[in-house]
């Protein structure tokens, strides 16, 4: 695994995004009585700051443009990072997961049956299952997105917060039960979008 993606699942990053210069006072310290050290860092939050990090171009194009650019030449394989598994057929997880569900009043419930008994969860980081990943807007939206390339992501266009002067779009491969199978910082932002 390069040391770039080594270095991406032991941090994580949080971007904040204020309508000033102003250094935002982010504080560290220290919680006593644990058994571990632990440390708290606190930062302030405001109406000012949004967590995420913003996009910087957006155009949307006719498709002949896309068509008109594809050289002859144009390989069309798919990408495979060199340090990722390559596995043909995904890995069942062992234990069957039968989704929980929320009523109105808030309380969790677990179905007594599953109509489907075919259906399985898979939890493969290998390739190509791994390349797939989760997209959050700005919009407050996610879908499904795919790593098509070295730093090139499709989605449906839908996913793109079209119009919106401040956007961001984050993308997560690999995505599980809230994280990532590659570790909970691997994740990267949108900086230029088309469509």
């Amino acid at each position: 695994m390069p040391e770039d993606l080594r270095a991406m699942m032991g941090t994580r990053a949080l971007y904040f995004q204020a309508d000033s210069n102003q250094r935002p006072q982010v504080g560290v310290e220290s919680v006593d009585g644990a058994a571990q050290h632990v440390w708290r860092i606190n930062v302030p939050v405001s109406d000012e700051l949004r967590g995420a990090r913003p996009g910087r171009t957006m155009e949307r194009h006719p498709a002949t443009k896309f068509l008109a650019e594809v050289s002859e030449g144009a390989s069309f394989t798919s990408y495979r990072p060199a340090w990722a598994d390559a596995l043909p057929v995904p890995r069942l997880m062992l234990e069957r997961n039968v989704r929980t569900f929320r009523r109105f009043n808030g309380r969790r419930v677990r179905p007594l049956w599953v109509y489907d008994s075919a259906r399985h969860a898979f939890q493969d980081s290998s390739w190509p299952l791994g390349l797939v990943g989760r997209i959050f807007n700005s919009q407050g939206f996610s879908g499904t997105g795919s790593l098509i390339g070295d730093r090139l992501v499709v989605t449906a266009g839908h996913m793109v917060p079209w119009g919106d002067a401040q956007w961001w779009m984050r993308f997560v491969p690999a995505y599980s039960n809230g994280t990532s199978l590659f570790g909970a910082g691997v994740e990267s932002y949108v900086s230029d979008a088309q469509g």
